[in-house]
């Protein structure tokens, strides 16, 4: 899950500063979200919290978007959780990890990095403190110098954070929030010049078209389902286009588009993130829409195994390398989870042998066998990786190694996995107060007044 909300916080301010300042009358501003997943709940929370008026826009029947699907955690870094756990980590840090794995360069934080890594403490105290969200648990995953990703002991952080947000949404008044499902937001109301935003044009599902006034954020997600006859994967990302997604048929980036048309600026749009680890359903292999294998599985001690049961990546580098590794192996993949990795994954792995995504076997014999694996190679394998864990390194330079040792008598989780489309890292350009910008006559980027961006549809991060 990739927390934006920090954003959010300061881009809130503004906006009521900005509201409050023109308007005359003593009605609190109402402000439109567009989008009803994480961005778009916390974007609706922070302006009702500092006193605004909400509309609050999805296009489907109910809340939630691919939010809800999340299932590693959220990343924060010098948390009220690290510190009780005596966990060091730094903003500075997770700055320095974010640049690596979007850039390969650490020696400049952009200023929407240093925003991102800087309050993303307070993010976890406001789901934490404020809600009630339980993010109790912290892991390791890839890409980080330091175990900051958290969780709850229980249920997905996803299905946790956004059902705790819509609950305590819900709870407002009609004179506070009013909260428009299966609308589709169809452009973007401007005027004048500078150019401003007044609000937006919406259509129902009888094909009728509605106007909404106030200042807007925009919080429509990404395009990683985007196979729409102006598909933005068809332009931007052509060879990718095929590939399966982990997003619900609503990821189509309408809110990049409605931008688009007003002369936003864009940014990073052929920057698509592949997934390692979709899951493969034994019952629909070739469907196009996958579960996520979230990166919590290895981060916990998930081990990839080829089809002939051999490792062949560092389980817990960067996302491209993993994926990098996976289409470099003939045949088929698995993620394989042993007891010990299995003991904080409870409600995961209930969930994903529910659905049949993975499977429990009482040792690393009947595992193989089921698979069509050697059973002497894995139980090789595992030796081998149990030597490593002791050295504290592998061959792959895998320097963590939880869930050791792995032993052959054992129970173990098993579920074939693949590369998915995850996550479309471009998007809209905003400055640090999550204004939106247009590229100027002379190329410079100026703000387009009274709009506003959170989370997928935003790109620069």
């Amino acid at each position: 899950m990739n927390s934006m909300w920090p954003f959010i916080l300061v881009m809130m301010a503004g906006i009521l500063t900005a509201t409050y300042m023109g308007l005359s009358t003593r009605a609190p501003p109402r402000i439109i979200v567009v989008g009803g997943g994480l961005a778009g709940l916390s974007a609706a929370h922070t302006v009702l919290q500092n006193g605004g008026r909400v509309v609050l826009v999805d296009k489907e029947d109910k809340l939630g978007g691919n939010s809800m699907k999340a299932s590693s955690g959220i990343n924060s870094a010098g948390s009220y959780v690290q510190q009780d756990l005596q966990i060091e980590d730094s903003a500075a840090a997770f700055a320095v990890d974010t640049m690596l794995s979007g850039t390969d360069q650490s020696d400049t934080v952009s200023d929407l990095v240093s925003v991102l890594s800087k309050d993303s403490a307070s993010a976890l105290d406001w789901l934490g403190h404020h809600f009630g969200v339980d993010l109790s648990v912290v892991s390791r995953l890839g890409g980080h110098s330091h175990a900051r990703t958290h969780r709850p002991k229980g249920p997905p952080p996803g299905a946790a954070i956004v059902s705790t947000l819509i609950k305590k949404l819900e709870a407002y008044p009609e004179d506070r929030l009013e909260i428009m499902k299966g609308m589709r937001m169809e452009s973007l109301i401007t005027s004048g010049s500078p150019q401003s935003v007044l609000g937006v044009t919406v259509v129902d599902e009888a094909g009728r078209k509605f106007s909404l006034h106030g200042p807007v954020i925009l919080a429509t997600g990404g395009y990683a389902n985007d196979h729409t006859s102006s598909s933005l994967l068809a332009q931007w990302v052509p060879h990718l286009k095929d590939m399966p997604t982990t997003n619900g048929p609503w990821a189509t980036g309408e809110g990049v588009k409605a931008g688009v048309a007003i002369g936003v600026a864009t940014v990073d749009m052929d920057k698509v993130q592949v997934h390692p680890t979709g899951f493969v359903h034994p019952d629909d292999p070739d469907n196009k829409t996958k579960f996520l294998c979230g990166e919590a599985l290895r981060g916990e001690g998930g081990l990839l195994l080829n089809s002939q049961g051999r490792r062949f990546v560092n389980e817990l580098d960067l996302r491209d390398a993993v994926t990098a590794k996976m289409n470099e192996q003939s045949g088929r993949k698995y993620i394989v989870l042993n007891a010990k990795a299995a003991v904080d994954l409870g409600a995961h792995l209930g969930f994903y042998t529910f659905k049949k995504l993975m499977k429990k076997y009482d040792s690393s014999r009947a595992l193989a066998e089921d698979l069509g694996m050697d059973p002497e190679a894995l139980a090789a394998e595992l030796k081998a990786y149990n030597r490593s864990a002791e050295q504290k390194c592998d061959a792959f330079n895998k320097t963590v190694f939880p869930a050791v040792p792995f032993e052959t008598d054992e129970e173990y989780y098993a579920g074939e996995v693949t590369p998915v489309l995850h996550y479309t890292m471009g998007g809209i350009r905003m400055n640090p107060k999550a204004q939106i910008m247009r590229q100027g006559p002379g190329g410079d980027l100026q703000v387009i007044h009274r709009l506003y961006g959170a989370g997928e549809v935003t790109g620069g991060v």
